[in-house]
């Protein structure tokens, strides 16, 4: 069976991507499927599918590797976060969310600072041998991920990274039978999983925090950061 890539079609200027207003569009052909309506792939058999479609990306190996996608371990908005993280000096705003994530940022600083550092040991480990490092696609989650009656095929490519396999492969490793689908014949590092783990969070933290604390009113997308910060920094007494 061949790689399960659906690409996207070159616009007049010869690119993938039209930026608009800030956002990046991309266009594919019609393919006939199903896509998930959120992250969380819908059954066991999508999991497999996609882990199977994941294994023949990783095993492509006659793409020559571009200097300029092989993964930085940077975590966007990172010294933003750090400068408003107890004791930093960051400025904050009187905004409508700044009180409360000031009061979750201070309750949760000691663990955000633990997983940073974390993060830092695992990624420096990772980084000093890129031997191993494969395409990988950054984000296979449900919604980018368009089921056939054949096959899987993964779209949204603007996050694609050499990097270790286990970039693909964190999301879907809690789920029972992943392993049986990508095959065992291949090594994968407990500590390469959990740094992809730690990562996800702290993209996440470091782009809410800054977002919610430097904001001047409310709007939905603030509202949908403000919820998902409030599951990654709890407080028993808000």
């Amino acid at each position: 069976m061949g790689l399960s890539l659906f690409a996207p079609i070159r616009h007049r200027l010869g690119g993938v991507t039209w930026e608009d207003d800030g956002w990046l569009i991309s266009v594919w052909p019609w393919l006939a499927g199903r896509v998930g309506s959120g992250l969380e792939h819908g059954s066991a058999e999508d999991i497999a599918t996609t882990v199977r479609c994941l294994r023949r990306l990783h095993d492509h190996a006659s793409v020559e590797r571009v200097p300029a996608l092989v993964e930085n371990w940077r975590i966007p908005q990172r010294s933003d976060l750090v400068a408003l993280l107890p004791p930093g000096r960051g400025r904050w705003s009187s905004g409508p969310y700044a009180d409360e994530v000031r009061s979750r940022l201070a309750a949760n600083a000691g663990e955000v600072h633990r997983m940073l550092a974390r993060y830092d040991e695992l990624a420096a480990a990772l980084a000093a041998d890129d031997a191993d490092f494969v395409v990988t696609h950054g984000e296979p989650h449900a919604g980018n991920v368009v089921h056939t009656l054949a096959e899987a095929n993964l779209i949204d490519w603007d996050t694609v990274r050499w990097a270790p396999r286990e970039r693909d492969l964190w999301s879907l490793a809690d789920h029972q039978g992943w392993r049986c689908a990508y095959g065992d014949d291949v090594v994968l590092s407990d500590d390469a999983l959990e740094v992809y783990r730690l990562r996800w969070s702290l993209v996440e933290i470091a782009d809410f925090v800054p977002s919610l604390a430097f904001a001047d009113d409310k709007n939905p997308d603030l509202e949908v950061a403000a919820q998902e910060l409030r599951n990654y920094l709890p407080m028993s007494d808000l």
